[in-house]
């Protein structure tokens, strides 16, 4: 190469002469030399592979996020399954999965009520989260000699509202929920309990002991 007027020319075949000054035209000679390549479009975003379409959707993972949290160090089993809403399905799908011993009584039914809360307002209202064995049934009479005549069933609105969950889904643990609620759970509870953990297609197996341990309850004669 040999310099004339601030201009670099190549010698050798061809003899290129190029007008940039320096080392502006070896970086032109470079990127002729390797075209650039436009990289293929990128596929569209995928929802996260750990939760299934039909789990996004509302009110979504939230509450079961933070059940798993509070579980964190916990001595406890999980399953993933096909969707279940009542108990009888529930039973089929935990003993398919190849969990043992599981009976409609293990399961951990929990029921999202409104009770009138004794103050100033009478509008005011507290919500209370009913936990029993899922082959018994609530006793309104004995709920309601403890929490007031007023007290009712959530509806489904309700139940998304406080519980993050969908009818089905929901866990006996409020602690996960984003809203405050106490719970009452009956004295028949037994040793072992199963129960969807805020989503239909999840379900958690635990001690009674693991469960008081994570979410505080009273316990009482609650069901017929």
């Amino acid at each position: 190469k040999s310099a004339s007027n601030g201009a670099i020319t190549k010698t050798g075949p061809g003899n290129e002469s190029l007008g940039c000054p320096g080392s502006c035209d070896e970086l032109v000679v470079a990127l002729r030399r390797y075209p650039r390549r436009i990289p293929a479009p990128c596929a569209p975003c995928a929802p996260s592979a750990a939760y299934a379409m039909e789990e996004l959707e509302a009110p979504g993972p939230g509450t079961y996020e933070r059940l798993v949290a509070l579980l964190l160090g916990k001595d406890y089993a999980s399953m993933s399954h096909g969707a279940c809403r009542t108990s009888e399905d529930a039973v089929r799908v935990r003993l398919a999965g190849g969990w043992q011993d599981v009976t409609l009584h293990s399961g951990a039914k929990a029921m999202l009520l409104r009770t009138p809360k004794p103050s100033a307002n009478p509008g005011d209202a507290q919500w209370l989260l009913a936990v029993l064995p899922a082959d018994a049934k609530l006793s309104w009479k004995k709920l309601r000699a403890l929490h007031g005549k007023g007290t009712r069933i959530a509806s489904e609105e309700e139940v998304a509202e406080v519980t993050g969950c969908l009818p089905g889904a929901v866990p006996p643990i409020a602690a996960a929920f984003p809203r405050q609620a106490a719970v009452l759970a009956d004295v028949t509870l037994p040793e072992v309990i199963n129960f969807n953990c805020g989503l239909r297609t999840r379900s958690i197996q635990m001690k009674r002991q693991c469960y008081e341990s994570v979410q505080p309850a009273t316990f009482a004669d609650i069901i017929e």
